[in-house]
């Protein structure tokens, strides 16, 4: 009976002992395994800061570049020589802007990021208006409002009555007024060589899909028409250029997100909103009730073979954030013309080589030869009626495009996909 009872007993204990030892591998296998993964999240958790931190030193080496590029560029960077690093750069022109797309791989992780970049506007662009000196005051009458410093004639500022009101208000300027010179501040060559090109990447036609979104990094689609070319009921995003001989149309059932236009005509039916470039050698028409978000663009450059005037036209009541331009290939006298209606409200900038009718409301800095007021049957140059001028309502982060010649970092304008 003692015996049978110290076997029993014995086995109990072998069968504890098995168990205790079962429990205490699987214990140690789960604390082995539980290192394992720790060890492995702490090396994915190191290789991920060091991804954002290669990032964010490729971003500043982009940056840094104040070369306006012309075309495209590609690189491959080992940025700290070790070979384990790798950084591919992709650049390239967008309309005024500049595109880079980098993607950093750390063994066989990789993070990638796509931005829009141009400059901080400091300078004559710090002020609220640049007009070229012709020998003549620039006339104030109405509610007309410059706030922010001008570069102007010597002849200054003058308030003078008309359309039987005299000027609303105290002071002339809230700001200082500096001397301009007989010419604009010249936009980089390069800019405007970069967008007379885009004419010329027509291949075969093709047919305007439904839905497109193309990212940055991917190459370029592009969507050719020979002849007029209407936009209606799509949605294109992103890395696609839209090309007409002639004409394009934008109906407002079209969504355009950072797509660029190129023709020699370009049109926006009332009501249109996105972002968009619009890139024409004779003329733009925005109509009335429009919504452009930033950093949207409307260039016209005018031929050198062109007897027209070519023109910027935005209707009454329309939102606008980005850069209005037109330029001329070579000087001549008929210059440009860009006509701002009633209650329109401009952010940014607007350059014209030529005469400027501005009727609206400009957040940021205007830089135009002439002003010019038409009260029928009367026209008077550098007369500014019931607009308004200020710089001081920009935000100190606001980027546009690098038009100049910009010794500072660059800045990203918008992140893009």
């Amino acid at each position: 009976m003692i015996k049978s009872f110290k076997y029993r007993l014995s086995c109990h204990a072998l069968f504890i002992t098995v168990i205790v030892a079962l429990i205490v591998g699987v214990i140690s296998s789960m604390m082995v395994l539980l290192f394992y993964h720790h060890l492995r999240g702490e090396k994915r958790y190191d290789a991920g800061i060091k991804l954002r931190r290669d990032m964010e030193s490729a971003i500043n080496l982009v940056l840094a570049d104040t070369a306006i590029l012309v075309g495209e560029r590609d690189d491959s960077i080992d940025l700290f020589g070790k070979g384990s690093d790798s950084v591919f750069i992709k650049e390239e022109n967008w309309g005024l802007s500049g595109v880079a797309c980098i993607t950093v791989v750390e063994n066989a992780m990789r993070l990638r990021k796509d931005f829009l970049y141009g400059a901080q506007p400091d300078g004559f662009l710090s002020g609220c208006l640049y007009l070229t000196d012709h020998q003549s005051p620039l006339s104030l009458s109405g509610d007309a409002k410059l706030e922010g410093d001008a570069w102007l004639s010597k002849g200054g500022l003058k308030p003078v009555f008309i359309d039987q009101s005299g000027f609303s208000y105290d002071e002339l300027i809230k700001g200082n007024i500096k001397r301009s010179l007989d010419s604009l501040p010249a936009v980089d060559k390069r800019i405007i060589e970069s967008i007379t090109s885009y004419n010329k990447k027509r291949t075969v036609e093709t047919g305007i899909p439904d839905s497109l979104e193309q990212s940055f990094s991917d190459s370029v689609v592009v969507l050719y028409q020979k002849g007029p070319l209407s936009l209606a009921h799509c949605q294109l995003k992103g890395h696609v250029l839209i090309i007409s001989d002639s004409s394009i149309n934008v109906k407002n059932t079209c969504l355009l997100k950072n797509v660029l236009l190129s023709a020699p005509e370009i049109e926006f039916e009332s009501g249109c909103s996105g972002i968009v470039q619009a890139m024409a050698t004779d003329s733009i028409v925005v109509h009335g009730g429009c919504n452009f978000s930033y950093p949207s663009s409307l260039v016209v450059v005018k031929k050198d073979s062109s007897l027209l005037q070519p023109e910027i036209i935005i209707g009454d009541s329309c939102l606008f954030s980005g850069v209005i331009l037109t330029e001329v290939l070579k000087k001549d006298e008929n210059k440009t013309f860009v006509g701002i209606g009633k209650n329109s409200a401009i952010t940014g900038l607007i350059y014209c080589a030529g005469y400027l009718s501005l009727k609206g409301k400009v957040t940021g800095t205007v830089l135009t030869d002439y002003f010019i007021y038409r009260s029928l049957p009367s026209i008077y140059i550098n007369y500014l009626v019931d607009a308004e001028l200020n710089r001081s309502g920009l935000s100190g982060y606001y980027v546009i495009p690098n038009l100049f010649f910009n010794k500072k970092p660059n800045k990203i304008m918008q992140w893009v996909n």
